[in-house]
């Protein structure tokens, strides 16, 4: 049997009017916290973006609404509160991801970064500039098959400096890809 708790998703993007009736059939599944029958119930849930939550949603989850989003390019977040043996998880997809992108979180949907995971970057790091000392040394590992090495290098030399905080928002970046807000939610013909 399943288990029903608190999650909250917020969808951005462009949805197509055709596709409609197939994205309410999702709303209906994952969302029954109240009727949500055409577009006009569908909209009195945005402000900018879509705005679903529920104390009720399956595991936290919004499945079908998820797949359905990641089908038709509707960049989301998702963020499901703790409960029993389930942690608390922060999901984001925009067109392009291969996956979704799940961070833990607590509660309020902040991520959260366990210090082993911190201490394991921060020996990346060291390792990393042991081989780049100066501005200069940074072309050469531009071309690194790590892409948190290349990213690293190529901020080392847009800055022209080398600094430990900007250079670790690039793991932590990489670790919780929520770049801002999503665009608003809109249905087109």
């Amino acid at each position: 049997m399943a288990d029903y708790f608190y999650g909250k998703i917020s969808v951005g993007g462009t949805l197509k009017r055709a596709d409609l009736p197939d994205f309410l059939d999702c709303v209906k599944h994952d969302y029954s916290d109240e009727e949500v029958n055409n577009e006009k119930e569908l909209l009195a849930h945005t402000s900018g973006t879509l705005e679903l939550s529920s104390t009720n949603a399956r595991h936290g989850q919004y499945a079908n609404i998820e797949e359905f989003c990641r089908a038709h390019d509707l960049p989301y977040h998702r963020s499901s509160e703790h409960y029993g043996e389930y942690t608390s998880e922060r999901v984001t997809w925009s067109p392009g991801m291969l996956e979704p992108a799940v961070t833990p979180a607590n509660d309020d949907g902040d991520a959260t970064l366990e210090c082993s995971l911190l201490r394991s970057w921060l020996v990346e790091l060291k390792t990393f500039l042991k081989k780049v000392k100066t501005v200069e040394d940074a072309p050469l590992k531009i071309n690194s098959k790590n892409k948190t090495h290349a990213a690293w290098a190529r901020q080392i030399l847009a800055t022209n400096k080398i600094d430990i905080v900007t250079l670790m928002t690039v793991k932590i970046d990489e670790y919780d890809p929520i770049s801002g807000p999503l665009p608003d939610f809109c249905i087109i013909d």
